[in-house]
């Protein structure tokens, strides 16, 4: 586990005053610990539930004289409480809110690397963007202002649908793209993250594909194993050519524990009765011996009860069995698949 070390020191931009002035494509490193709030210079009638200042900075950014779409992208996120930015770009003068107009506004729950899209903006023109730490929380991040986006879409609508179904272990990731999105990507990916990850998971790359007809594919669908309780986040998006991500859809499951007392399985001895056999379990990979011993089998090809819900507690979906005959050294080697797989 990594922990995250904060420290007094305050940032130069807590002030508007001495708002950072971000260079289009660089990154900058910054934390919001030890920030505070200038009060005169917010108004939260303008953002709602969507900001909650508590240690906020200030930064902004010029405008290309051709300037839309741009991104601000924000990544390696390390939080004290694992909830991640809120962040709201803004156009108007320092210190006037009543001048103040809001372009976008995100507050996340995760530690994701991001971006927010810029749309309609005006050309040579100098923005305003306001970072805090999610419901009181401490981050250190980076942000960048870009014309290339970078991370997971935040701000934008969904281009699909996406469902999750849960049955016997397994949650099946269902999605469903129309003509004029399916033009536009190449491939998928599935994402996954379980509450109490800091950030999501890559679980799946799935390509565009063609029906027999010549036509692109509208409905796609995989199949992930859980075996841990809680709620999980499963996000869909659609990769284009130039490098955006199309948030496709995004919905959220609840797994409640699972009942491991009766979590067998049956492993296959394909030797005589009275043999001496040492039994090797490998995660399925061969890489990692799971567990070792010696039975001496009680009939022909006996199949032998063995627990594996200390496996399934670790997320192990199968095994790979060597049952070594002890006295000729004969090697049989099978997979065993875990109960809800």
């Amino acid at each position: 586990m990594v922990s995250v070390v904060f420290c007094d020191a305050q940032v130069p931009n807590d002030n508007i005053e001495n708002r950072l002035s971000l260079t289009l494509g660089q990154w900058h490193s910054s934390r919001t610990d030890s920030c505070s709030v200038q009060w005169k210079c917010v108004d939260e009638a303008l953002t709602g539930k969507c900001i909650d200042y508590h240690n906020d900075q200030w930064f902004s950014f010029r405008t290309p004289a051709s300037a839309t779409p741009l991104f601000v992208n924000i990544a390696k996120q390390a939080c004290r409480d694992v909830r991640g930015v809120q962040l709201v770009v803004m156009d108007g003068t320092p210190c006037q809110t009543a001048t103040y107009r809001i372009l976008a506004c995100v507050s996340l729950a995760n530690q994701n690397d991001i971006y927010v899209q810029l749309d309609s903006l005006r050309p040579n023109h100098t923005y305003l963007l306001n970072v805090d730490g999610y419901l009181h929380d401490y981050c250190r991040f980076d942000i960048q202002v870009s014309g290339q986006p970078q991370g997971m879409p935040m701000n934008k609508a969904t281009q699909g649908t996406a469902k999750v179904l849960l049955a016997g272990g397994k949650a099946t990731v269902s999605w469903s793209v129309d003509a004029d999105v399916a033009a536009q990507v190449g491939r998928f990916q599935v994402f996954r993250r379980h509450q109490k990850e800091a950030r999501a998971q890559l679980i799946e790359t799935v390509d565009l594909s063609e029906n027999a007809a010549g036509n692109f594919k509208d409905n796609y669908q995989l199949e992930d194993s859980l075996s841990t309780a809680g709620l999980y986040t499963y996000t869909v998006l659609g990769l284009t050519a130039d490098g955006r991500r199309l948030l496709i859809g995004e919905q959220q499951r609840n797994v409640t524990q699972r009942d491991l007392s009766n979590a067998y399985v049956m492993l296959p001895l394909p030797y005589r009765k009275n043999t001496s056999v040492t039994l090797l379990l490998y995660e399925e990979s061969g890489k990692r011996l799971l567990d070792k011993f010696t039975v001496t089998t009680k009939e022909e090809n006996q199949r032998l009860r063995y627990f594996v819900g200390y496996f399934l507690e670790k997320g192990i979906r199968s095994v790979l069995l060597k049952a070594v005959n002890n006295k000729t050294g004969q090697v049989t080697e099978s997979v065993v698949p875990l109960p809800g797989k």
